[in-house]
Formats: structure tokens, sequence, C-alpha cells
């Protein structure tokens, strides 16, 4: 009898891990903005689900790799590169 029980025990927590395991995924977009060097080994962003994640959001001047000569006018930059690539994920 204790057999019994313990061969439906370890039955009932493989089927409740084994539907937990195929739960799917949610959808990725991976998002790059016009101008991006092919080579790279990222994206500018991922969406994966509601969520945005944004990479290598530096605050170069646009069109440029050289840095303001401001943390403001950096931190203007970054946020303008953050925004375009939200504007993408749709």
């Amino acid at each position: 009898m204790l057999r019994k029980v313990a061969f439906v025990v370890v039955l009932g927590v493989g089927v409740a891990l084994g539907s937990a395991a195929t739960k799917a995924a949610p959808m990725r977009k991976h998002i790059n903005l016009p101008g991006k060097d092919p080579k790279l080994p990222f994206s500018d962003a991922v969406l994966v689900g509601d969520t945005l994640y944004l990479s290598g959001r530096i605050g170069f001047k646009p069109g440029t790799r050289e840095v303001p000569a401001t943390a403001e006018e950096e931190a203007k930059s970054s946020s303008i590169s953050s925004r375009r690539c939200s504007r993408r994920r749709t």
C-alpha cells in the first residue's frame, strides 16, 4: 500500500513539473536601429512580452561616436536614442 501511495505522489509531481515545463515562453522581438553595425553581437533592444530591454544606449552625439561636452547633453542624447528604440517596437 505504501508503495502505491509513493508511486502516485511521484507520478503527480512528475505531471505537475512536466506541465509547467511546457508553458510557452513569451515572444522576443529583436530591435535594431538603422546604421547599427551588423557585426555587433547584440541588438539595440529586445522586446519580451510587455518589457523592453535596452542595450548600448550611450549618449553619443547623433550620428557620431563623440561624447558631448556636458553631462546634460549626453543625457539628452541617450534619452533620444532610447525613445527611438521604444518607437521601433511596434
